[in-house]
């Protein structure tokens, strides 16, 4: 993540950074009112994105006297973050359910399990490909769960620039997600051909 900068937003001062992640295929940019820490923009240019907080006004301070504070956003992200570290310990990166084929080889891979439920078997996983041969997809996120279950889609699923396929084998249900440029569908065929029969 870039250090931030002041900038001027609709007559308002603020902070302006430029997020880049392994996650992200493009840049976010975002604008932050630096009192309250509110977002008041968010764009990515290349994939035709914004979002803009149009009207802002509230008082310099607010007593603490009117919040009701409490442990409940803490305790879920505390309890994620327990659940999360249990799906990476027991899979591990060699015993993740990977694809065997990938277009331009497996040699560039650094998978790694980002959520799921030991409970239900869910899993996702983001497939990194920072070094990708030339014309292969760039990033993927692999997602196995119940056949029963409404598709696990994380926000970046949902991008214009992502391609997605969903398929099911006897016991899950599979979602993936690809960057850089579609799978064909006889690359599409080998990689669920390549799966790991549970």
């Amino acid at each position: 993540m870039a250090e931030p900068t002041k900038v001027h937003h609709h007559g308002r001062d603020a902070w302006a950074v430029t997020v880049r992640t392994p996650s992200l295929p493009y840049p976010l940019h975002v604008v932050v009112d630096p009192t309250a820490g509110i977002l008041l923009s968010a764009e990515v240019e290349e994939a035709g994105y914004r979002e803009e907080l149009s009207e802002l006004a509230f008082p310099a301070q607010l007593p603490d006297s009117r919040f009701e504070w409490n442990d409940a956003l803490e305790a879920a992200e505390k309890a994620h973050q327990i659940r999360r570290d249990q799906i990476v310990a027991s899979h591990g990166e060699r015993s993740l359910p990977l694809p065997e084929f990938w277009p331009g080889g497996l040699d560039h891979f650094e998978p790694k399990a980002f959520d799921g439920d030991p409970a239900t078997g869910q899993l996702a996983m983001d497939l990194y490909n920072d070094n990708a041969p030339a014309d292969t997809p760039t990033m993927a996120v692999l997602i196995r769960q119940r056949p029963d279950t409404p598709f696990f889609e994380p926000g970046w699923v949902s991008d214009p620039e992502a391609f997605v396929h969903h398929w099911r084998d006897s016991t899950w249900q599979w979602t993936l997600a690809v960057w850089g440029r579609p799978l064909t569908p006889e690359e599409l065929d080998r990689v669920i051909d390549s799966m790991p029969r549970d």
